[in-house]
Formats: structure tokens, C-alpha cells, sequence
């Protein structure tokens, strides 16, 4: 939550549990805000910081304070008063992985409230990619000295809201081998880019450069990320159009930036607020780059006006752009999702035909998968004993002689030649085929059954290669 001290002319980013009651305290006076996720403009050229910490200590802090309470400030403090004492650290990164608890404080409970404290530093909605100084907690004194002599502002910081000498604080050494993984999984964007140590001997040791950052080396693909859809990022923005950034945007930054967290189960709703319908799919792609999740936006947009010509031009942009590398990233249902897309408003012949292979193949299997366990009683596998021999099946349609036929290796080789073409479309038809055959699906199973090894098929690249190399055999 973001703070402007008129008095020092001089704005406050405060990323929670990294000493904010102690800045305030020491910059006094009347203030301004909070804003959450972004900085009014009438604040932008005043001069501004913020304070980063090891993110290991950060989270005991706030775990602490939440299960304990901390040194009341006065006497109606919230956080005086333990408001989750059984909290464990596996239920605290429970609720941060939780994607239906907000990060912003845009719902008033404990859990999401903890959350709040807890989230990313590195998270757009911390805004550390405004601030115009970096501080180190472990080093603060020193670094708030500086920055107040640079811009002369006396002031004198105090310490509050200990909570690491109560006794009964939970420590470092009290955290599982498992906690302490997964907590480092989830903040590694935390680690990496502040420049932390992932070892938790080491967490109260001082980072290797106790100088404050120098802003511009803070996540700069956060930052242009967060320039280029700033309706997405900070909350208050307008949202008059379909909620998608401008189609002429540097998409670099968004398939350098991850989603922070693991993926989750997919999202199947609908809302009618455009922005509150992606912040809702997020989570489906944590791992994932946001450029994997921008696609997954536009294709929303032209399902609910297939006219629009920004969401148009935004997809056929990350599609012939960065479709290699967004196509490796997606599961089956945003595979066929491109391809239902491409069909649907592509102009070129044959990336439709190329979406349309893609989606026919995808919704077969997905047919045959569904009246297999729908409607039939489920069998061992692998089977036991064979019923029927094969035989016509409809309209001049034989059975695939699945022990000694190759009709299965030869549709596969088709299907690689075909995807051998010029088109943007072939790396996601190509991955759509990919997952088919490395899930278990009537495929996969048959292909199983006779003995046939998965495959993957051939990138257009590696096919280059591999005759380049046969040339000069």
C-alpha cells in the first residue's frame, strides 16, 4: 500500500512486514493514501522508496504476528491480538496458493488479510517496480540515513512490531525440510531477483550487496509488464475497452515475467467483468509465463465478439511471435482452445485447415474419451483377453489391426509431414498430438498395446537439422 508524506514530499511504497510501522512512525506527520497497486499521478515526480527483505525472515514475521500478535501500536490495534493462533506455515502457504483469497485487500478477512502481508515482493501489486529507491531491511538504518540526507528529510526510524524475541515465535529451525521447499518454490521470484540467499542458515546473515538496489536492475520485465496493462495490474484503472493492453505492446516482457505459484485446477466460469474473468484464470497458469496467460485472455475477448479487432491482432501477434515458445507452455485445453480460435477468424487457408486438424484430432479423442467412461463399465489394464477380432466397423471402416498394423505410425507421419508447412498454427497442433500421446486416452493406450513407443513430433527445426546432418553422411 502506497503513502505520500507532503510534508517531505516524498512517497512511502509499503510493502507489508518490512519494517512499514517503523517508516511511518519516523516519517510522521499527515500522510496520504493507502493506494493499493499503483501511484496516482499527481505523486509521480515526487521522490520515492521502498524496503526489501530476506524473504525467509519476512515470512516468519508475519506468520508471528498473526499467530501471536505483535506490540499493540495503540489501543485499538488489529494486530495486537492473535488472530490465527494455530497458524502453521504449511497453512499460511496453503492460503497463499489459495486462488480464491485475495492479495489486495479487496476482501475484509483474517485469511486475506494474511495473505496481503505475505504476498510477493516482487509481485506487480507491490509496486516495487515504482519505486525510485530500494532499501535493504538488513541494512536500513544506513539506507534510510542516505536517502534522507540525499533528499533532506530529518528524520529518526524506530523499531516496531517485534516479534521475533517472543519466545514462542516460530523460528527457522522449526520449519520441515518439505515447508522450507516449498516456500522456496514459492518465492523464488522473491529470492532471485532481490538477491537472497535460498538457504535458510543464511537468512539472517546480510544479503550480498547491502547497498540499496539500484532501481532500474529491479524486475524490469514487471515493470514494462505493468506499464503495458496497467487496467490488469493496478487496481482503480478505467477499463472502457475489452480489458486487454493495446495490441502494439512489447510482448518480450510478458513471456520473461512467470505467474507466481503452481498451476491450478482450471476455471470454468464466466464473468462479465473482463478483468475480473482473467484475474480468476491466472492461477490455472501459475508457472507459467504471462504471455501464455495474455493468449488465454484474447482468446476470451473473441469468443464474446469475434470482431474485435485489438484482441484480433493481439493473438495472431503472440501466435506468429512466440508461438514455439507460448505452445510448449499450455495443456490440451488452451492447445484446442488456439486452434477452435484460429479456425474461427484466421484469413490464411491454411492455418485454418492447420486449427482445424488440430481441433478435430483434440475433440476425438476427447469424444471417444468421454463415451468410454461415461458409458462403459471400467476394465483392468491392460486387458486381459481380446472380445473381437476387429473387423469393418462402418461404411467400408476396418478396426486398426492393433498387434501387427502400422496405421497408427502412419497417420502420426502424415500428420508430421502436413505440420512441416509454413504456418504459425503447426507448433500447437504439434504439441495438441504431443500430450495425446503422453496421457492416457484410447490413443495412448492402443498405441500401448502394440507395442509402439511414444513419440513426439518433429519441431521444424530439429527436422532441419536432421537433414543437414543426413546430407553430409
Amino acid at each position: 500500500m502506497n503513502f505520500f508524506y507532503p510534508e517531505h514530499n516524498v512517497v512511502f511504497i509499503h510493502i507489508p512486514k518490512n519494517a512499514g510501522s517503523s517508516m511511518h512512525a519516523a516519517l510522521g506527520g499527515k500522510k496520504k493514501g493507502p493506494i493499493g497497486g499503483r501511484l496516482p499521478k499527481e505523486w509521480s515526480n515526487c521522490p520515492s522508496f521502498t524496503i526489501v527483505r530476506n524473504p525467509f525472515t519476512r515470512f516468519l514475521s508475519g506468520l508471528n504476528m498473526f499467530r501471536m500478535g505483535a506490540v499493540a501500536l495503540n489501543n485499538d490495534d488489529f494486530y495486537s491480538q492473535p488472530r490465527l493462533p494455530d497458524l502453521t506455515a504449511a497453512q499460511a502457504m496453503d492460503i497463499l496458493e489459495d486462488h480464491r483469497i485475495p492479495y489486495d485487500r479487496s476482501r475484509r478477512q483474517v485469511r486475506a488479510n494474511l495473505k496481503h502481508h505475505l504476498w510477493l515482493q516482487t509481485h506487480p501489486f507491490s509496486c516495487l517496480h515504482l519505486a525510485g529507491t530500494v532499501l535493504r531491511y538488513e541494512n536500513l538504518e544506513e539506507d534510510f540515513q542516505r536517502f534522507c540526507d540525499k533528499h533532506g528529510i530529518n528524520a529518526e526510524l524506530p523499531h516496531l512490531r517485534q516479534t521475533a524475541s517472543i519466545p514462542e515465535a516460530t523460528a527457522m529451525d522449526e520449519l520441515s525440510a518439505s515447508d522450507i521447499e516449498r516456500f522456496q518454490r514459492l518465492f523464488i521470484r522473491d529470492f532471485t531477483e532481490l538477491g537472497y540467499s535460498l538457504d535458510p542458515s543464511a537468512c539472517n546473515a546480510p544479503p550480498g550487496k547491502t547497498t540499496a538496489i539500484p532501481v532500474s536492475t529491479v524486475s524490469s520485465a514487471a515493470r514494462k509488464a505493468c506499464e503495458a496493462w496497467p487496467q490488469y495490474f493496478f487496481p482503480g484503472q478505467s477499463n472502457d475497452g475489452d480489458g486487454l493492453p493495446d495490441a502494439d505492446i512489447d510482448l518480450s516482457a510478458f513471456l520473461e515475467l512467470p505467474i507466481p505459484g503452481p498451476g491450478t485446477e482450471l476455471w470454468t466460469k464466466r464473468l462479465k467483468n473482463s478483468i475480473r474473468h482473467f484475474k480468476h484464470l491466472e492461477p490455472e497458469f501459475g508457472g507459467r509465463s504471462r504471455l501464455a496467460h495474455l493468449l488465454a485472455c484474447t482468446i476470451v475477448i473473441i469468443r464474446r465478439n469475434s470482431e474485435d479487432e485489438n484482441a484480433r491482432k493481439l493473438f495472431w501477434r503472440i501466435v506468429s511471435e512466440y508461438g514455439q515458445q507460448v505452445s510448449e507452455q499450455l495443456d490440451s485445453r488452451w492447445l484446442t482452445s488456439v486452434c477452435d480460435t484460429v479456425v474461427d477468424i484466421a484469413e490464411k487457408d491454411i492455418d485454418r485447415v492447420l486449427g482445424l486438424t488440430g481441433t478435430l484430432f483434440s475433440n476425438t479423442i476427447k469424444l471417444t474419451e468421454t463415451y468410454t467412461r461415461v458409458f462403459l463399465p471400467p476394465v483392468p489394464w491392460p486387458p486381459k483377453k481380446q472380445y473381437h477380432s476387429g473387423g469393418k466397423l462402418y461404411d467400408g471402416i476396418i478396426a486398426f489391426w492393433i498387434q501387427q498394423g502400422d496405421a497408427i505410425g502412419n497417420l502420426l507421419d502424415r500428420i508430421d509431414v502436413t505440420l512441416s508447412v509454413d504456418s504459425p498454427v503447426a507448433p500447437f497442433v504439434r504439441e495438441i498430438i504431443t500430450h495425446v500421446i503422453e496421457h492416457d486416452n484410447n490413443l495412448s493406450r492402443i498405441m500401448g498395446i502394440a507395442g509402439t513407443k511414444p513419440r513426439r513430433i518433429v519441431k521444424p527445426e530439429q527436422r532441419k537439422k536432421l537433414k543437414k546432418f543426413l546430407e553430409q553422411l
